[in-house]
C-alpha cells in the first residue's frame, strides 16, 4: 500500500487526468504538483468536468422518487481510490436526508482489509466477482448483487453481507475465514465466544463516527454543496 501511495509509479488514472484532461499537456510533470497547487487544480477540475463525469452529487431526489436502490462497497485498504472519500459522500447524504432515510434507498458496506476492488488480507469475496466467477453462494446473504436484487424486487434491505476470505485468495484452497460486512457506520465486533474465523460469531455494532466531511470541507469544499456552505457559515 505504501508503494501505491508514495512509490515511483503513481496511479496512472490520476496522473493522466492532470496531464490530458486538466492541463491538456502530455508532457506535464506530476512531480511539480504541490499541496497548494493541488487544491486549486482540483477546483478547476470540478469546474470543467463535474457536469460530465462528476459522481458525488448528493442531490438524489429523482433517484428517491423513482424508488431506486443503491448498494455501495469499498475496501478500507484501497490504496488507489481512498475509502474516506466514499465515507465522506455517505456522511453528506446523512446530513442532507437523515441517516434513517438514507438507509431506505442507499447502503454502504465498508470491507475491512480489502484492497482495490479485491485482494488484501481481509474478507474480499462477496459476489463481487473478485476472482472471475461466483465463488460464494448465490444468495442475498453472501452475494451483494443478489442482495440488491432482493431489495429492489422484494423490499428486503440487507443489514449485513457475509464475506469470505479464501486461502491465498484461491477458492480451490478452501476458506480461511468469513466475516460480516455491516451497513455504515456499523462495524463487525467479535461476540467473545466461538471461532473468530466464523462470521456467525461476529455481530454488527455502531462504530465510532469520524466526521471526514468537516475535515474535508476545511480544506476543499465540494463545488455547489450548499450543505458545506451552511456548515462553513456556522463556523464563522
Amino acid at each position: 500500500m505504501l508503494l501505491a501511495l508514495d512509490g515511483p509509479s503513481p496511479f496512472t488514472i490520476a496522473t493522466d487526468h492532470f496531464a490530458y484532461w486538466l492541463h491538456q499537456n502530455p508532457s506535464f510533470d506530476w512531480h511539480t504538483v504541490t499541496e497548494s497547487s493541488f487544491v486549486s487544480d482540483f477546483a478547476k477540475s470540478e469546474a470543467k468536468f463535474q457536469d460530465v463525469i462528476g459522481t458525488d452529487s448528493t442531490e438524489l431526489d429523482g433517484f428517491i422518487e423513482h424508488k431506486a436502490k443503491d448498494i455501495t462497497y469499498h475496501g478500507v485498504a484501497d490504496p488507489l481510490i481512498f475509502s474516506r472519500g466514499t465515507i465522506n459522500y455517505f456522511e453528506r447524504l446523512h446530513r442532507k436526508y437523515g441517516a434513517r432515510n438514507v438507509d431506505k434507498f442507499a447502503r454502504l458496506f465498508m470491507v475491512p482489509g480489502m484492497s482495490h476492488c479485491s485482494g488484501g488480507p481481509g474478507p474480499n469475496a462477496f459476489g463481487n466477482n473478485a476472482f472471475g466467477g461466483p465463488a460464494v453462494p448465490s444468495d442475498p446473504q453472501h452475494d451483494i448483487f443478489q442482495a440488491l436484487i432482493n431489495w429492489v424486487e422484494f423490499g428486503v434491505a440487507p443489514d449485513q453481507i457475509t464475506a469470505t476470505k479464501f486461502v491465498n485468495d484461491n477458492p480451490a484452497n478452501g476458506v480461511a475465514f468469513t466475516r460480516p460486512l455491516c451497513v455504515f457506520p456499523k462495524v463487525a465486533k467479535y461476540k467473545g465466544v466461538g471461532n473468530t474465523a466464523d462470521a456467525t460469531n461476529w455481530t454488527c455494532v455502531q462504530g465510532i463516527t469520524n466526521d471526514t466531511t468537516e475535515d474535508a470541507d476545511a480544506v476543499l469544499r465540494d463545488r455547489g454543496d450548499t450543505d458545506a456552505d451552511d456548515r462553513a457559515g456556522n463556523r464563522r
